[in-house]
């Protein structure tokens, strides 16, 4: 605050107005040419030092009449309730830095398990994947087996009867055979032994005889042939009967391929239900995302309340700065309007200074 003021300070003022003095009582008595003669007096800007903030004086250093520099420490106030605030500030900004890094750990916490689940999810669907695909192929191997078992078993169904059959009819038929083959053969031998009683009583010739042992040669042949071609016969009997043996076995086939498919069916739908593990899976990631998500919000919502309290820390040490009172330019401190220990408002005044660089002579 300035004001217009009668400047009336001692030292160098007084001298300065004693010369004045001097020069006017000489000018009184000689007055130069071109000089005029007038009352007046010496007037000065004085500015009123006040504080931004109010407070107890706490140090006042300056007194009437001290000369000051621009920028001087003149005063420094103290005031409790700024002081109270700093420290409510910077315990407020110590929570909110404690909140900050809960928040970071716990976000760093949510990121490892975000990944496990994340791993665990790929894995899961990976395996179920496989898993599918193994059953699917078991299941389309196993049907076609089942196909075939059953093809086989009809083959052998429609086959094995008729073989037996058929080897059946072939033993009888070599059988036949081998009766007639042995009738002739006794017939031939009873005419071998009648031709050689005749021979000896010389009523046949001997090419008669000859003859008729040729024949019972060749119906001893025929009988061993007879007798082969029904061991044959029943030899494919047997094996026509081994057969009806197949049938079973492929109905063993059949019914192991029937089980197998049935397993694989199970596998297929067990495939199916590991879909919910999965699922489960998923739903594990979906919650911790949403954990992150709150985390990172939390994480903000700490941050934004840190920085707003070291903000409002910056305030009161700038407020705070306010409390030590400099000299807004070089003067006299010409009155000190606060002591030490008095309480000062906002804006009210310390001391009074003026600024000898700054004066005039107001002449009537």
């Amino acid at each position: 605050m300035k004001r217009r003021t009668t400047l009336v300070v001692a030292g160098a003022l007084i001298i300065a107005l004693a010369a004045g003095w001097t020069v006017t009582r000489q000018v009184r008595a000689k007055p130069p040419e071109g000089v005029l003669e007038a009352s007046g007096r010496i007037e000065g800007e004085e500015v009123l030092i006040a504080s931004k903030v109010g407070g107890r004086v706490s140090r006042l250093f300056v007194r009437d009449g001290d000369a000051v520099k621009e920028g001087q420490l003149i005063a420094v106030l103290r005031s409790e309730e700024l002081d109270a605030r700093l420290r409510q500030t910077e315990a407020g900004i110590e929570t909110a830095r404690a909140q900050v890094r809960r928040a970071e750990g716990e976000l760093a916490v949510l990121a490892s398990q975000l990944g496990q689940a994340r791993t665990a999810v790929a894995l899961a669907q990976a395996q179920i994947t496989a898993q599918q695909r193994q059953a699917q192929a078991s299941l389309t191997g196993g049907l076609a087996r089942r196909a075939q078992a059953r093809k086989a078993r009809l083959i052998s169904q429609r086959t094995a009867p008729h073989a037996v059959h058929d080897a059946q009819a072939a033993v009888g038929a070599a059988k036949a055979d081998l009766v007639r083959a042995r009738a002739a053969r006794d017939q031939a031998q009873r005419d071998v032994s009648r031709l050689n009683s005749l021979l000896e009583a010389g009523a046949v010739a001997v090419a008669q005889v000859d003859a008729a042992r040729a024949g019972l040669d060749a119906a001893s042949a025929q009988v061993d042939a007879a007798a082969e071609q029904v061991q044959r016969a029943l030899a494919g009997l047997e094996q026509a009967k081994s057969g009806l043996l197949d049938v079973q076995l492929r109905e063993e086939e059949v019914r192991a391929a029937d089980a197998a498919v049935d397993a694989a069916r199970s596998q297929v739908t067990l495939a199916a239900m590991s879909t919910l593990e999965v699922t489960r899976q998923r739903q594990q990631l979906q919650s911790i995302e949403r954990q992150a998500q709150i985390a990172r919000a939390g994480l903000a919502a700490a941050q934004s309340q840190y920085q707003a309290a070291v903000a409002a820390r910056d305030e009161l040490m700038s407020v705070r700065q306010e409390t030590n009172v400099f000299a807004p330019r070089a003067g006299v401190i010409v009155h000190s309007v606060a002591n030490e220990g008095e309480i000062v408002g906002p804006g009210a005044p310390i001391a009074m200074l003026v600024d000898l660089q700054a004066l005039w002579l107001k002449v009537y």
